[in-house]
């Protein structure tokens, strides 16, 4: 099929698969990127380095974070693993509070 295709059709049909790629693309980091909300806890691996922080703010195609000690992260949503959801997070910083009260 494609042998019977001109240069111009070519061109067309790479235009095509090109624009459905990215689609694809797309869907699969906004999947990735819908499994985590602010507050969330994570962790992610760097470089062999076990790193853990909570999630602060979802960007177009990364995700910020923030590490215990106080270290930014901006981290690709495949590369994260939920270690605790956002409610988790509020009782625990609540609990900390009241302690120190």
């Amino acid at each position: 099929m494609v042998e019977t295709l001109d240069e111009d059709q070519l061109h067309m049909l790479y235009h095509v698969v090109a624009q459905r790629l990215q689609l694809a693309q797309k869907v699969h980091a906004l999947a990735a990127m819908s499994q985590f909300q602010v507050l969330d806890r994570v962790s992610f691996v760097h470089n062999g380095k076990p790193y853990e922080g909570t999630v602060t703010r979802l960007n177009q195609k990364t995700i910020s974070i923030v590490l215990d000690d106080g270290t930014r992260w901006n981290v690709a949503p495949s590369l994260l693993t939920k270690v605790a959801d956002r409610r988790e997070t509020v009782l625990q910083l609540l609990r900390a509070v009241e302690s120190e009260q």
